[in-house]
């Protein structure tokens, strides 16, 4: 309501009251306090553009949960696609420095040993699963990201997404037999 009516110290008692809870909830999304506090930041603008928009005070901690774990994973959504985007140009300049009439990349790793083969085969399917975790939907996609990614456990992902347990036990079933079913129909049983 301070903030509402104008008075200019309420924003940052506001800003420093939520920023110790908020870092930490970026942090345990993102693994990364850097990111974190890029999340924190992003998080704070939005909520100041929503306050004028709320209808009662106690909507706000909701909403403030709710927007830095939107923001924190769209954060790591987008790290780990420019991740992907930086594997695939090192591949290709792999490729492009390669002497003229040497095999292919994936050839002259396998060449090795079988743990070579191995290791590039692993790889493939990694990818492969990479690739469809990234067509699920949300809250599905960003859950199983959790679990098998940061290794977060169900009640840590519920804490997190403010949902109950066996909401997310629900979700990341569905997007588990989804996933399932599309890896199948690509490489066959996995």
């Amino acid at each position: 309501e301070a903030i509402r009516g104008g008075e200019g110290t309420a924003l940052n008692e506001l800003v420093r009251a939520l920023e110790g809870p908020l870092l930490r909830l970026a942090t345990r999304i993102t693994g990364d306090p850097v990111l974190a506090e890029d999340a924190f930041i992003d998080s704070v603008v939005k909520l100041c553009r929503l306050i004028p928009e709320l209808d009662s005070a106690q909507a706000f901690p909701t909403y403030a949960r709710r927007t830095i774990c939107t923001v924190s994973l769209d954060l790591v959504r987008s790290r780990n696609e420019r991740d992907g985007r930086r594997a695939l140009r090192d591949t290709a300049r792999l490729e492009a420095t390669a002497p003229a009439g040497a095999p292919p990349l994936t050839e002259r790793l396998s060449t090795g040993s079988a743990n070579a083969e191995q290791e590039v085969l692993l790889a493939e399917r990694k990818s492969l699963v990479q690739q469809e975790l990234t067509r699920l939907t949300e809250p599905g996609q960003s859950i199983l990201r959790l679990f098998y990614e940061q290794g977060r456990t169900y009640d840590q992902i519920a804490e997190m997404l403010d949902v109950p347990r066996r909401t997310v036990l629900r979700r990341a079933g569905a997007a588990r037999l989804l996933l399932a079913a599309r890896l199948r129909g690509l490489e066959g049983e996995i």
